[in-house]
């Protein structure tokens, strides 16, 4: 049985590190898409410890079409 080949070299293959993130983000339009207001929220983690450790990022940006 063969094994398909990585795509993404780790140890001493590669300088990168194996990262991983999971995320999901809102959008709110205002005035007929004139203003939006845009939150996201991502889990970072390194390696193949699911969730474990890592960090915690949110975002949150407003825009104005002029």
């Amino acid at each position: 049985m063969s094994k398909a080949p990585s795509r993404r070299p780790t140890g001493a293959d590669s300088s990168l590190l194996v990262r991983n993130e999971l995320g999901a983000g809102l959008s709110y339009y205002f005035d007929d898409h004139t203003y939006e207001v845009q939150l996201d929220a991502f889990h970072l983690w390194e390696g193949m410890a699911r969730f474990e450790g890592g960090e915690d990022r949110v975002r949150l940006s407003v825009q104005a079409f002029l």
